[in-house]
């Protein structure tokens, strides 16, 4: 449509056409698609799936909690490396090379510390990449890869699971807390007024994650608890 309008709009400019036949044509209106997310059940099914006595599973144990804990997109959990680590919040950048900081959960500081000094074995010392394979830094389909899988083993094939479902739970999950739909965008890194439908002005990312621990999806789950039920069970 809008190419039919740009065209003939032209070329009655151009004097081509004494009539603009598009002059009254209204352009269709996109369906409105609701963004799925997660429930807490699915959540606990794939975080189960983890295998604690293994490094990668771990790995994929983190990586599903930071999904979730932060929004990130796939993109820059891809990027992460152990220097963008920081206490308490961590460091992306995003679209445009924009850096911001997005806060962190306790708990997963914490997991994020155990991984970095007990699981994360990279063969090359000097690797920086948060998220390692075989090969070393692990790529945005190597993540996604992982995705699928655990929402293979979880049993979750009837539910849209993607990295970016978990950017839309951590939202979703954030405003029915009460956070603050400005803090949420900056931490999500939305730029534009037609995703975020509020004009961010220059709230800064530094203020967006003073309340993050308040209001992430991780406040309602039971960490401490599944990490010792996975202990006990591995320990038999």
């Amino acid at each position: 449509m809008r190419i039919w309008k740009a065209f003939f709009n032209w070329c009655y400019q151009e004097d081509l056409l004494d009539v603009n036949p598009v002059s009254r044509l209204k352009s269709p209106k996109a369906s409105k698609r609701i963004t799925p997310s997660f429930t807490d059940e699915y959540v606990e099914k794939m975080l189960a799936t983890c295998d604690f006595s293994m490094p990668k599973g771990f790995r994929d144990y983190i990586i599903l909690l930071l999904l979730l804990d932060t929004g990130v997109r796939l993109s820059e959990i891809a990027t992460l490396t152990i220097d963008n680590i920081q206490e308490g919040y961590i460091k992306v950048f995003g679209k445009g090379r924009r850096e911001r900081e997005i806060g962190l959960h306790p708990e997963m500081s914490k997991m994020l510390w155990m991984y970095i000094h007990k699981y994360r074995k990279p063969h090359d010392p000097e690797e920086r990449a948060l998220f390692i394979g075989r090969r070393g830094g692990m790529s945005r389909f190597g993540i996604e890869a992982i995705v699928k899988r655990i929402q293979k083993k979880a049993g979750l094939e009837h539910v849209k699971v993607t990295p970016h479902v978990f950017r839309h739970t951590h939202s979703k999950v954030y405003m029915e807390n009460e956070g603050d739909l400005l803090k949420v965008s900056r931490e999500l890194g939305h730029s534009s007024i037609q995703i975020t439908k509020i004009y961010l002005e220059d709230f800064g990312s530094i203020e967006a994650r003073k309340d993050h621990n308040t209001f992430t999806p991780l406040s309602s789950l039971h960490l401490k608890k599944q990490a010792k039920r996975k202990r006990r069970e591995e320990g038999k």
